[in-house]
Formats: C-alpha cells, sequence, structure tokens
C-alpha cells in the first residue's frame, strides 16, 4: 500500500513539473530575445517558477533579479526579491541566511510604505526567528504582520500570522494562548472555506492536545487533517501529520503503528528534502528501537538525526537528540556516556529557556513609540486653533473648542486604554520573570542532583567499605532529592520478603529504622507487579491512589508519606529490591529530569550490589580454590604415577593392535587381488580393467574431496565392481559376436551376485552397495535396480563413470577399441542424465588438463 501511495505521488509531482516546465520554457524563451522592457519581470517570474522545482536554481534567479533591480532602482522589485530568496534559503533550512533577506526587504517596504509587502516581509522574518528559537524577536515581527494584516482585512494573512503566533506560544508551553490564536484562526479559515487553512487548523489544535496529554482528540484531529492534505497532495502536510501520528502512537505504547507512519513520513519528508522534519523523524525512530532494545539501529538513527539537527543548527532538536541519546546510553547500561549527553541536553536546554524565558517589551514598546509625538501634534493643533480665534467668528470660535475638547478628550481616553493595556503587559512579564526564576532554582536543584550521582557513581569505582559508601551515597542524594527519608530495600536471600538495609531521615525527622523493617510481596501484590515491570512509581499524592492499590496506599498513610517516589533496583536482569523517595510534611512532584537521574543512581547502586556479590563469591570461591588444590596436589602426585602405568600398558596395547590391523589389511588385499585374478582369468578380455578403473575412480574422488577411509573404499569397490561375473559362463563372457537377450540378462545380473558376495565381508565403508549400484544411471536407465538421482551412492557414480570410459577404450572379443575422445564424447553428451554432472567434469578435467593417463593402454586418438 506504501508503494502504491508513493507511485501515486510521483505521477502526480511529475504531472506538476510537466506543467510547470511548459511555463518555464515559455519563460526562458521570451528571456533569450531580452530588452530592457520585460528582462527584470521575466527573471523573477521565472525565479518563482523555479522555487517548487528547484530551490538553489530559484535563488540563482532571484539574485539575477535582484541585481537588475537594483541597477534600473526597481525598489518595489527588489524587496520581493529578496522575500523569494529567504524564503528558498527558509525551505532549505538556512534559517539566519534567510532572515538576512527578510530584513533587508523590511527597510526597503518601510521605505515605499507597501503595507501588504511589508507585512508579507515581517511574517517571515517572525517565521526565521521561530526557527530559531528566537521567541521574542519572532513575536515582534509577526505582531506587526498582524497589525498590518488587519488593517488591510486580509483573513489569509491574517490566518497564517495568528498559527504562527499560536505555534510560538505552544513551544513555550502556553498552551491557553497558543488555544486561543488557533480557535480564532479556525473561526476564519471556516469562512474562507479553503481546505488547506482549515487543514492546517486542525493540525494545530491536534497538537496542543497531543502535547497535553489528550491523545484520543489528537488522532481525531492528525487524522481528519492527514485526509484533508493528502486531498490537497500536499507532500510536506502529509510528512508533517504522519509525522505527528507516528509520536502519538509512540507515546500510546503501539510501537509497530508508530513505526509505520514515520517510516511513511521520513520517505516523504527525503523527498521534499525538508531538513527539520527528517532529522525529527530520525530521532522518534531512534526513541522507538531503544524502546524495543534494537540498539543498533536506535544508535544509527539517533546519531544521524543528531547530525541533521547540528547541521540546521535547530536548538530544539538538538536537545531532544542530545535526551533520546543519553537515554539509549543509559538503557545499553554505559552511564558514562548517558551523563555526558545528559549535561548536553541540560546546556541546551537552559540555553533555550534563558533566551526565550520572557517575551521582552520590544514589540509592545514599538506599538507605543508613537503616543508622545501624537499628543505633542495634538497640542500644536490646539495652539493654532486657539491663535486663529482672534480672527474668526465666535461661533466658529466655539466650534473649533468643542472640536479640540473632543480631540483631547479622545486622546487621553486611547492614552488611558494603552497604559491599561501596559500594566496588563507588565503583569504578565511579572509573571513569567516570577516563572523563570521557578525555572531557574529547579535547573539548578537539577545540576545539584547531578553533580551527586556523578560523586556516587565515582565513588563506586575505587570502594573499600561497601556499606560506608552506601550510607554516604544516600545521605548525598537524600539531601539534593527534596525528600525527607530515602529507604533502600532488599530482597531476602532464600525469601520473597523485601528487606530494609539502609535508610537516610532529614534532621528534622525521627529515625525509624525499625519500623517496617520487612514487606512482603504477597501482601503488596500492586507495588510487586509494578517493580517487575521495571517502572518508576510516581505518587504525587497518596491519598488519590487507586483501589488496586489499597494494600501499598494503606502503607505509605501509616507511616504519613504524602508523596514518594519508588524506583526498581536490578542485577542480573532480576529484581533486587527498591529504592523510595518519601516526603512526609508535605505534597512533592517530582520533575522528569529529576525522575532520570534518580533512576541513574537506582542502576548505579544495582551495578555495584552485583558488584558485591561477585568480589564476596570470589573470595569464596578463591578459599575453596586453595584448599581444593591442595587436595588435587596430593591427588595428581598418586594419578600420575597410576597414569604412567596405564600409558605404558597402552602403548603396548597399541603396538599390537596396529600390528594385528597391518596384517588383517594385507590379508584383505590378498583376498581382493585373489578374486580380481579369479575374474580375469575367466575373462582374459578385461585383464586389468578392475585396476585401471580403480585408478580413474580414486583420481577422481580424490579431486572431489574424499579423503582416507572413504578413498580407500571407492578404490576397493571399483576393484572389486565386475567380481559378480565369477557366476557368468566364460563363453557368453568371451562371446566375439553380439549377445541375444537371454545372454544380456545374464550380464546383467553381475552386480548383484557381486553384492551377494561381499555384503557379509565387514568392510568399514559400504563396499558391496557400490558394487550393486555401479551400473545404476541418473535417469533411471540402469541396472539391475533402475534407481534415480540421489537414490544412487555418489561412490557408484564416481565407479561408473570410470567404468565407462575404461569399458569404451578396451578392446572387447566383439569389437575393437574405441578412441578416448569418443569415451569423454559420451560422458559430456550425457552429463546429468545418464551421468552425475559434477563428476563427468572432473573426469573431463582430469585427461584435458591434467594429462591423467592409463598405464597399460596406449590411447588410439581419432584421425582429424
Amino acid at each position: 500500500m506504501k508503494r502504491i501511495l508513493l507511485l501515486g505521488l510521483l505521477f502526480a509531482f511529475c504531472g506538476i513539473c510537466f506543467s510547470d516546465n511548459s511555463i518555464i520554457d515559455s519563460l526562458e524563451t521570451e528571456l533569450a530575445g531580452r530588452n530592457s522592457n520585460n528582462e527584470l519581470t521575466i527573471l523573477f517570474e521565472l525565479a518563482q517558477q523555479y522555487r517548487p522545482i528547484s530551490l538553489r536554481k530559484s535563488i540563482e534567479l532571484g539574485l539575477e533579479s535582484y541585481n537588475l533591480a537594483l541597477k534600473q532602482e526597481n525598489l518595489s522589485v527588489m524587496g520581493r526579491s529578496l522575500n523569494l530568496i529567504g524564503q528558498s534559503h527558509f525551505d532549505l533550512g538556512n534559517y539566519k541566511q534567510a532572515l538576512s533577506y527578510h530584513l533587508n526587504a523590511i527597510d526597503i517596504f518601510s521605505e515605499l510604505k507597501r503595507n501588504s509587502n511589508l507585512a508579507y516581509s515581517y511574517y517571515h522574518a517572525g517565521l526565521a526567528h521561530l526557527r530559531l528559537c528566537n521567541y521574542d524577536r519572532s513575536l515582534y515581527y509577526f505582531l506587526n504582520s498582524l497589525q498590518i494584516n488587519r488593517e488591510l482585512q486580509n483573513n489569509e494573512f491574517i490566518v497564517e500570522t495568528l498559527n504562527s503566533i499560536a505555534q510560538l506560544y505552544h513551544d513555550l508551553g502556553n498552551y491557553d494562548q497558543a488555544l486561543k490564536y488557533y480557535t480564532e484562526a479556525l473561526v476564519i479559515q471556516q469562512q474562507i472555506g479553503d481546505n488547506s487553512l482549515v487543514s492546517a487548523a486542525l493540525h494545530n489544535i491536534g497538537s496542543v492536545h497531543s502535547d497535553r496529554g489528550d491523545y484520543a482528540d489528537a488522532l481525531e484531529f492528525y487524522m481528519r487533517c492527514l485526509q484533508l492534505e493528502r486531498l490537497s497532495n500536499n507532500k510536506s502536510g502529509v510528512a508533517i501529520t504522519l509525522c505527528n501520528l507516528g509520536k502519538i502512537y509512540k507515546e500510546l505504547g503501539e510501537t509497530d503503528k508508530a513505526l509505520d507512519y514515520l517510516e511513511q513520513s521520513l520517505d516523504l519528508a527525503l523527498d521534499i528534502g525538508s531538513k527539520y522534519e527528517v532529522a525529527d523523524i530520525f530521532l522518534n525512530i531512534g526513541q522507538i528501537q531503544t524502546k524495543l532494545n534494537n540498539f543498533e539501529s536506535a544508535f544509527a538513527n539517533l546519531t544521524q538525526g543528531l547530525q541533521i539537527s547540528n547541521n540546521i543548527k535547530s536548538k530544539d532538536l538538538l536537545r531532544d537528540g542530545y535526551r533520546s541519546i543519553s537515554e539509549y546510553f543509559t538503557a545499553t547500561g554505559n552511564t558514562e556516556n548517558a551523563f555526558e549527553y545528559y549535561r548536553l541536553y541540560s546546556a541546551v536546554k537552559d540555553e533555550i529557556a534563558k533566551e526565550n524565558s520572557d517575551l521582552n517589551l520590544l514589540s509592545i514598546q514599538t506599538g507605543f513609540s508613537n503616543l508622545n509625538t501624537e499628543k505633542e501634534i495634538a497640542l500644536e493643533q490646539k495652539e493654532r486653533l486657539i491663535s486663529k480665534l482672534t480672527t474668526n467668528q465666535k461661533a466658529q470660535s466655539y466650534l473649533v473648542l468643542l472640536c479640540i475638547l473632543i480631540a483631547v478628550l479622545s486622546l487621553y481616553g486611547f492614552l488611558y486604554f494603552r497604559i491599561r493595556q501596559k500594566n496588563l503587559i507588565n503583569d504578565q512579564l511579572r509573571d513569567e520573570i516570577k516563572e523563570r526564576k521557578i525555572a531557574e532554582g529547579k535547573v539548578k536543584h537539577r545540576l545539584e542532583i547531578e553533580k551527586v550521582v556523578s560523586k556516587i557513581s565515582s565513588r563506586f569505582i575505587r570502594i573499600n567499605d561497601f556499606n560506608k559508601a552506601i550510607r554516604l551515597s544516600m545521605d548525598e542524594i537524600g539531601r539534593v532529592s527534596e525528600a525527607n527519608r530515602v529507604s533502600l530495600y532488599l530482597i531476602a536471600v532464600n525469601s520473597k520478603d523485601l528487606e530494609k538495609t539502609y535508610e537516610w531521615f532529614s534532621s528534622s525527622l525521627r529515625f525509624q529504622m525499625e519500623l517496617y523493617k520487612r514487606l512482603s510481596f504477597s501482601e503488596y501484590p500492586w507495588l510487586n507487579k509494578k517493580l517487575r515491570l521495571g517502572e518508576i512509581i510516581h505518587v504525587n499524592d497518596t491519598t488519590v491512589l487507586k483501589e488496586e492499590a489499597a494494600s501499598f496506599k494503606k502503607l505509605l498513610q501509616v507511616q504519613s508519606i504524602k508523596s514518594s517516589v519508588i524506583i526498581p533496583i536490578n542485577f542480573k536482569g532480576n529484581l533486587a529490591g527498591f529504592i523510595s523517595f518519601d516526603s512526609l510534611q508535605q505534597t512533592e512532584k517530582w520533575q522528569q529530569d529529576d525522575l532520570a537521574l534518580l533512576r541513574l543512581f537506582a542502576e548505579t547502586i544495582g551495578l555495584f550490589f552485583e558488584r558485591k556479590e561477585m568480589e564476596d563469591k570470589l573470595k569464596s570461591s578463591n578459599v575453596r580454590l586453595e584448599s581444593r588444590v591442595q587436595e588435587r596436589t596430593l591427588e595428581l602426585a598418586e594419578a600420575v604415577s597410576k597414569l604412567q602405568q596405564e600409558i605404558n600398558f597402552r602403548n603396548k596395547a597399541q603396538q599390537e593392535l596396529s600390528e594385528s590391523y597391518r596384517k588383517l589389511k594385507k590379508a584383505m588385499e590378498e583376498t581382493v587381488n585373489a578374486l580380481v585374478s579369479a575374474v580375469e582369468i575367466r575373462d582374459p578380455y578385461t585383464a586389468g580393467h578392475q585396476l585401471r578403473v580403480a585408478t580413474l575412480s580414486r583420481e577422481i574422488a580424490l579431486a572431489m574431496g574424499f579423503k582416507g577411509e572413504e578413498l580407500d573404499a571407492i578404490r576397493t569397490a571399483a576393484i572389486l565392481h565386475d567380481i559378480g561375473k565369477i557366476y557368468v559362463p566364460s563363453e557368453i563372457l568371451t562371446k566375439p559376436g553380439k549377445l541375444n537377450d537371454d545372454e544380456y540378462q545374464l550380464i546383467k545380473t553381475h552386480p548383484l551376485a557381486g553384492y551377494d558376495i561381499l555384503k557379509t565381508i565387514d568392510f568399514e565403508r559400504p563396499v558391496a552397495k557400490i558394487v550393486h549400484q555401479h551400473h545404476e544411471q541418473l535417469d533411471g536407465s540402469g541396472y539391475p535396480q533402475g534407481l534415480i538421482g540421489n537414490e544412487i551412492l555418489l561412490e557408484a557414480r564416481i565407479v561408473n563413470v570410470a567404468d565407462v570410459v575404461d569399458a569404451m577404450i578396451s578392446q572387447r572379443p566383439y569389437r575393437t577399441s574405441q578412441a578416448i575422445e569418443d569415451a569423454l564424447s559420451e560422458l559430456r553428451d550425457h552429463a546429468g542424465t545418464r551421468y552425475d554432472e559434477d563428476v563427468v567434469n572432473i573426469c573431463l578435467d582430469l585427461f584435458n588438463n591434467q594429462d591423467f593417463q592409463f598405464e597399460d593402454i596406449k590411447f588410439r586418438k581419432t584421425l582429424k
């Protein structure tokens, strides 16, 4: 389905390209005949036409258009060219360059008083600042753009600007403000009736729901958005929406769906060259692979995403990338690298917070910058009017005074409204400054925890007194964790109970080590389940625990615990216990960053409990080993004496066995030679045939990799392959003419007769079977069993080929010998049908390339 969708998009894109190309060809043809009247217009139009096809070509033509406009002193085209170049750089991810071009365009259009173009330039400068995470400057330019567009009643640009301002607040986590602007934009979009604008609104609202954790609502809005984006054939919109759907399913734990949507999004993002989206997708895929323990794939995706984020200088993506790689190293047990990348993550995060914690008053102050000037102008007008009273009629003077009074009252009313607005904004700024101080306090607190966890990790590298190290570590982590009590429970040996082994209390509380010293998992099933799943149990308020955790809730409340964080400790892949951080005086909500560091502390404790256990086992093992070595030394001395006696006895037995085997082998060879001689006496025409077949069979088998006993068995079977001819009358064997059917049928019994003779002999290999099958052929046309293919032993197929070669080149009573070329041609023609193709190829190589020949036969060459 994915391929069909991509193919359809490709065809659609090609159609657009062909349409654009016809316009481009027309413009380029017209440009070839340049004249001073339309050259500038054509250049600018070409730059616009190339933008959806080639951003770099669009930039090149835009610069030509700008330079020509500069030469002609055409400020309007200069400004429009700068905006076009800036947009292309923005799409390429070059946000700083894009910003530079848009700022230059603002200067030009401010001078020309071109409000629509000025609003456009303000808007795109704001977008560039937004991608660079300069939120205060971004808001300034957006507000300027919004003010101008409201005056012009340009609804489409009002919608775009409202969405961008909402996005800015969204990035800062101010969801109420984000929804306010998104909702205003949606109302206008529905009035316009443009699907692309409605799609953008649905996407934005879904994004807010996603960040709030309302995943069901987010999925609904994203799915509606995806449908509209696909109808509009908006690749970029489809890619972004697919990516966000993947993120939602990632949060819901549905990893298969998440990966499917993210991979679809990645294909489109790579196709359109959107570096920001590509980096974001790589990071999300890497996060999922980390959770699935696919560490190799996870690392590849995370590093690729981080590299692209670094290239485009996107601080928000760098922040997410560093955090994801820290989590990856934590999952793989590499705490040193996990800390390093966590520090990088914290640095980028703090930098963003520092730059954007408060939106400065620049945009607001600009709105009021002309108030004093307006007031001065009004006063001057008043003085001029008063001076005219001496020359005008009394009625006119009253009328003028009345107008002045109305103007002054209106001015002061306007000033009062503006000042009230400013006071409200100042109140908001004070609140945001207060929030910033709180955030800075949290950052400072997190750095303290980082420092303590790092110190604890270093302490356990070189450790002498383990118990002292644990107590010191508990004391240090307790003082910075905002907890009143820290307890360490371990599963007791040979028991399913948990035993409190260490505890730290703040100075304001009484030491309670003996209270609840042992806990039974059977009494707290909810706690047991969560810990064995490896989950961090974060209880912000013990009074709101669910019914399923009733026994655990009672345990906490009996101890007057208001809030608690419980982190499992594992070693060797099994649950070993847990560390609890308890607040007994007030409810606490630990931040996710703090929880991650506390988990690292728990993992460090778990690792060094493993180390302690290994060291204890090693000491115990050394003691047992020393004792065992002493015992074994005495046993070994006695065993060596007995072993020497055994070796002497076995050497003697081996010599006797070797001599017996030599005699047996010699007797076997003499028996075989006797049988061969018996056959040759009855059939003198085959004299030497069996030995030649044995020689060729052995060479073929050797080339095919046979060794030792297998090689000897093939040679023995080849020597004896015609032993069954003993039962065939000699007058048939030596008959000079052609055999009749009965005689030929009798000849065909010799393989079975040979098998009957040899089957009772205890050969180490299947010699009798090889003899039985040496006339079988692959296509089933052989005899006596008519075997097919692999039913025939490979050894029998080797003997069969060697037998055919020697039979054809040997003299027979009923025919003369044939040339070796005829024999080889027979093999070549029927390789793979009658004869084994691999055996034939090796046989041909022996004769053609390795100069193999039988010593007692001179081959008759065919005449050329």
